[in-house]
C-alpha cells in the first residue's frame, strides 16, 4: 500500500514538471535546418551587450560578443566551436572556444520557437528566456558610403515590410526613417529594421584600407594587378628617381574613400617599396588616422611621424611603415627607407582635394 501511495505522489510529480516545462516549450517539431544561420541577442534596456551567433549546417558555429556597443565597439569575447540539436526533445548544445582566454564552455537550451524572423530559446544554465533575431545580411562599406535596406528586406520576405529602423552603433553606421544607412566610423555594428513585432537585423562592417596596404608593402606588382585589375595608368616619376616605376588606379571600385592609390615599385623585381593613397574626404582620412592610433605603434621621429605594426619592438625589425600624409597616407617599405631614405617628389604633401592654396595644386590647375 505504502509502495502504490509512492509511485501515485512520482506520476503527480512527473506530470506536473512536464506542465511546467510545457509553459515555455510547445509542441511544435523543429529540424536542424530551422535554426541554421546567423543570429543576433541585444539587451534591449541599458544595450550594455550584443551576442552575434552564426550555427553553420556542417555543425560548427562562431560567436562574437561585443561590450557596450553603442559606444566603444568592443569586442570582448571571440568563440567558435561545435553545436548540436536533438529533434526530440528540442535541445540545442553548443561547445565553445574562447579565444582570449581559451576556456571551453559548454551551453544547453530548449528550442521554444523559431521562424523566418527570430529564434527563442530557453538557456537552462542561466534559466532565462532569450529571443535572437534573424540577421538577414551582411555588408562590407568603406566610410560615407550609403546603403538603403528597405529593397533588401523585401527581397528576404515580400511580408515584411519595415517601418522603423535602429543602429546598435550611431558612430559605425547610422540609419534614417526611409532605411538608408550611411558609415560613419570604421567597425562594425547592426542594424534593426522593425515591422511591427517582427525583427531583422543586418551586419554592418565599416573598412578602411590600412591593414590591406600594410600586407602589400613588399609584395610583388603582379599580384596587384591580379587583385584590382588592369585599370591603372602609368605615372611619369622621374624626378622621384631611384629608377622606380608607378602605376595608380584612380577612384578604385575597392577602396570608394580614395581618390587614387599610387604603388611604387622595382621595375625589375617588382617588388613594391610604397604605397600612396590619396583620400577623397577629410572625414575618410581622419577615421583612417584614428584606425592607425589605436591599432599601430606610434614614432615620433625628428622629421615626421611614422606608424609601425603593433607587435613591433624596434623600427629596424618592422618590414613596413605608415606615414601620414597632409591629404593621404604613404605605406613603406622600411628595408627601403633605411638604404634610401626615400620620399616621392611631393615631399611629405600629396596634391589633392584638402589643400585648395597648396602650390603644387596650384601649379597642377
Amino acid at each position: 500500500m505504502l509502495m502504490k501511495k509512492y509511485l501515485i505522489l512520482f506520476i503527480i510529480a512527473f506530470i506536473f514538471t512536464g506542465c511546467n516545462n510545457d509553459d515555455f516549450n510547445n509542441e511544435t517539431p523543429y529540424n536542424a535546418t530551422d535554426i541554421i544561420g546567423e543570429w543576433l541577442f541585444y539587451e534591449d534596456i541599458n544595450k550594455s551587450y550584443v551576442t552575434n551567433l552564426t550555427l553553420h549546417s556542417n555543425s560548427t558555429l562562431e560567436t562574437y560578443l561585443y561590450r557596450y556597443p553603442g559606444e566603444t565597439n568592443y569586442i570582448s569575447e571571440i568563440g567558435s566551436g561545435i553545436w548540436t540539436f536533438s529533434r526530440s526533445t528540442k535541445n540545442l548544445e553548443s561547445r565553445v572556444t574562447y579565444l582570449s582566454s581559451q576556456t571551453i564552455k559548454t551551453n544547453n537550451y530548449t528550442i521554444e520557437d523559431v521562424d523566418a524572423y527570430s529564434l527563442k530559446m530557453y538557456d537552462k544554465q542561466l534559466h532565462s528566456h532569450d529571443t535572437y533575431i534573424r540577421v538577414a545580411n551582411s555588408y562590407n562599406l568603406f566610410m560615407d558610403e550609403k546603403l538603403g535596406i528597405k529593397d533588401i528586406m523585401t527581397d528576404f520576405n515580400a511580408d515584411f515590410n519595415a517601418n522603423e529602423y535602429e543602429s546598435l552603433n550611431q558612430n559605425i553606421a547610422s540609419v534614417n526613417n526611409e532605411g538608408i544607412i550611411t558609415s560613419t566610423g570604421i567597425g562594425t555594428t547592426f542594424i534593426i529594421a522593425k515591422d511591427g513585432d517582427r525583427k531583422l537585423a543586418i551586419r554592418i562592417n565599416v573598412n578602411n584600407g590600412v591593414s590591406r596596404h600594410a600586407s602589400e608593402v613588399n609584395s610583388n606588382i603582379a599580384s596587384i594587378i591580379k587583385k584590382y585589375g588592369n585599370n591603372y595608368i602609368h605615372l611619369d616619376r622621374d624626378e622621384i628617381g631611384y629608377g622606380l616605376s608607378v602605376i595608380a588606379y584612380k577612384k578604385p571600385e575597392s577602396e570608394p574613400c580614395a581618390q587614387e592609390l599610387q604603388y611604387h615599385y622595382e621595375p625589375y623585381s617588382g617588388s613594391i617599396v610604397c604605397i600612396e593613397a590619396i583620400y577623397e574626404s577629410e572625414k575618410s582620412l581622419q577615421n583612417d588616422l584614428s584606425y592607425l592610433r589605436n591599432h599601430y605603434i606610434y614614432l615620433a621621429l625628428p622629421t615626421t611621424t611614422l606608424y609601425v605594426a603593433a607587435n613591433v619592438t624596434s623600427f629596424s625589425d618592422s618590414d613596413y611603415y605608415i606615414m601620414p600624409l597632409t591629404n593621404g597616407l604613404r605605406y613603406g617599405s622600411t628595408n627601403f627607407l633605411n638604404t634610401y631614405h626615400y620620399a616621392n617628389a611631393w615631399g611629405y604633401t600629396i596634391p589633392g582635394v584638402f589643400d585648395e592654396k597648396s602650390p603644387t595644386r596650384q601649379k597642377q590647375e
